[in-house]
């Protein structure tokens, strides 16, 4: 019997046992695959930042505005773009340098958007265009910058996925995406690089629990 028939013969031993009327329990506990979360904000930067990310945490409007026009000016950043027409209003009121009209530039550089969700046990961000950022702003930029409030944070994916359904019932956006970290790839003989398909730099700024009332 050579290697093809010895193969073709483990195959036919397995037998599959299919109780149709009897559907497959396919729920799991997030802590049997994850490790526990005690939390939510010290874990997810610790995850966030092992990820090349940046966060900045910010204590109240004029601190979060500041620490944007530090950033930008540090980066030599001359404007950025914002999708989100709510968000775009609001950074413009505070004078900082957005693109006026909504027609996507060829030469942004940096793109700032809301965000659904952050995972605190895998540093990620969940973004949908529910959120009004649309398709771009996350996407082609070298730099993506994120504005969040602490109380977006969840533990698991799963949890962020529950918290989804529950917030637009039947009608979820037509695109939902979960970003971990910077985009990066290692194709090419296992040399890290960074922004291969998407931005090189992901920042979220962090609005403390105690200033969620000043919502922009």
């Amino acid at each position: 019997m050579d290697s093809r028939d010895e193969i073709l013969r483990k195959i036919r031993s397995v037998r599959i046992e299919v109780n149709a009327d009897k559907e497959t329990d396919t729920s799991y506990v997030q802590d049997e695959i994850y490790q526990p979360v005690n939390e939510l904000l010290s874990t997810f930067i610790t995850e966030f930042e092992a990820i090349a990310g940046k966060c900045v945490l910010v204590d109240n409007q004029q601190d979060l505005i500041e620490k944007i026009i530090s950033l930008l000016r540090e980066k030599g950043i001359q404007q950025v773009y914002v999708e989100d027409e709510s968000l775009r209003n609001y950074l413009k009121h505070a004078d900082l340098p957005v693109f006026d009209s909504g027609n996507f530039p060829e030469n942004m550089v940096c793109g700032i958007t809301a965000c659904e969700f952050l995972i605190a046990r895998t540093g990620s961000v969940m973004i949908s265009t529910g959120a009004g950022s649309g398709r771009k702003a996350h996407v082609f930029p070298p730099i993506h910058m994120i504005i969040a409030d602490e109380n977006q944070l969840v533990k698991f994916p799963q949890d962020a996925i529950v918290a989804l359904k529950e917030k637009y019932q039947n009608q979820l956006p037509s695109q939902i995406s979960t970003i971990t970290g910077p985009s990066r790839t290692a194709d090419i003989e296992k040399t890290l690089v960074m922004g291969a398909h998407g931005p090189k730099e992901l920042i979220i700024f962090v609005r403390r629990n105690n200033q969620l009332n000043q919502q922009p």
